[in-house]
């Protein structure tokens, strides 16, 4: 393999809109069974080491190169107690503390930008591990390769595994400067919005301050609710999430409403790197009823075109490498500062069957990390359960709690 990996046009969008201040980490929250020895924190570094050679997607670091386009190096070694740690916290809102701080504070550049952190839970004697990745380095679809290197079956046996460590980084074919430009134009109409509240710059300082909240509703409630309002999963979460943010935050009413929700451009689902791209609805500002959001939503998906703008995306990032660096960052910045108010992401949850340092996983929780100022809502399916972490700035959106009470209402209550 080459000294240096050239990054892809996705991969360089999320590192573009990275700095210390606003990290672009995602975050995995585990959950483990509670049957057998509880799991030791060297029990975490020793599968680490076990497994780290087993696949160059573990040894990808990303340099810091102020003034040069950034390349992916592959580190010679990994020390695992760097990229395993504990911390023993009181309950449960201790644990997204922990969540809260992986979130807001940016990742080392001189080694690979993963970690695991197992949280210890004294009130019920439960444990976590949590999953934190830099989206430069892979989105969150391909997160079960990262978790590969703690389960117990042999690594690389599982299929299901496999195809997330072993398959080439995910790439949109070659683009022309043509037609780099013209998706350009596109995407650059899709996201320009009438009076814009923040600038483009980007928060200075050495971290950042975020808040979550998580909610867990049955997925048989969702189904019923959704099947009531002649709804698909995807478009009764757009909506629901929509409805939850004009109660929480009316003070953001006086204009239309606009979620951007992710769209893999890997339609077979198995691949490493970043494969999910971008799109963006905009529904009317003033809804007051579920039912009449589930129709702006259906009719906002009825009139654009999704995939045509998660391809434009990839395309529009590979049109600005032609420009210096540090004009490629700018420019994304500037995109990205007020384009849309909720980012949602609907997907299923892995299920392994295979235990993970002798516990099953019982519950898996996402947490997705704000292109800009956003209200970053990730919910996935797991078998009987959905579950939804949210995030925001709270400089921004002060009140994150608020937002996810809403949503709970919403989800749970009569249709």
């Amino acid at each position: 393999m080459p000294a240096e990996i050239e990054l892809s046009s996705l991969d360089s969008h999320h590192l573009r809109l990275d700095v210390p201040a606003h990290p672009m980490n995602w975050v995995l929250v585990l959950e483990l069974s509670s049957d057998g020895e509880p799991v030791r924190i060297d029990d975490v570094r020793a599968r680490i080491a076990q497994r780290v050679n087993e696949s160059d997607l573990y040894r990808l670091v990303l340099p810091t190169r102020p003034r040069r386009k950034p390349h992916f190096t592959i580190a010679t070694s990994i020390d695992p107690t760097e990229h395993a740690k504990e911390h023993h916290v009181a309950d449960r809102f201790g644990m997204l503390r922990q969540v809260e701080e992986l979130m807001g504070s940016p990742m080392r550049r001189d080694a690979p930008p993963w970690d695991f952190t197992l949280v210890h839970q004294q009130d019920t004697k439960a444990q976590t591990l949590l999953l934190r990745v830099h989206h430069a380095l892979s989105d969150g679809l391909a997160a079960a390769g990262f978790v590969a290197m703690l389960i117990d079956t042999v690594s690389g046996s599982t299929a299901e595994y496999q195809r997330f460590v072993s398959t080439p980084r995910f790439e949109v074919g070659p683009v022309d400067a043509v037609a780099a430009l013209a998706a350009g134009t596109r995407s650059s109409r899709l996201v320009r919005r009438k009076g814009r509240r923040r600038g483009h710059v980007r928060p200075v300082g050495d971290r950042a301050v975020r808040r979550v909240a998580e909610i867990a509703v049955p997925t048989e409630t969702v189904r019923q609710n959704r099947l009531k309002l002649g709804a698909s999963t995807q478009e009764y979460v757009y909506a629901v999430a929509g409805l939850a943010f004009a109660r929480a935050f009316p003070e953001h009413s006086d204009r239309p409403l606009r979620i951007m929700f992710p769209v893999s451009l890997d339609h077979t689902l198995a691949h490493t790197g970043n494969a999910a791209s971008l799109a963006i609805l905009e529904l009317p500002d003033a809804a007051d009823s579920l039912s009449k959001r589930v129709h702006d939503v259906q009719a906002a998906l009825h009139r654009s075109d999704p995939l045509r703008q998660a391809m434009d995306a990839p395309k529009t990032s590979h049109g600005l490498s032609y420009l210096p660096w540090r004009a490629q960052v700018l420019m994304t910045q500037l995109i990205a500062a007020d384009s849309w108010d909720l980012a949602v992401g609907v997907n299923p949850a892995f299920s392994p069957d295979d235990r993970l340092l002798g516990r099953e996983i019982t519950n898996v929780v996402g947490f997705h990390p704000m292109l800009g100022r956003e209200l970053a809502v990730t919910a996935l399916i797991l078998r009987d359960q959905v579950t939804i972490g949210m995030m925001a700035d709270p400089a921004a959106l002060p009140d994150v709690g608020l937002f996810a009470k809403h949503l709970r209402e919403l989800m749970v209550g009569q249709v």
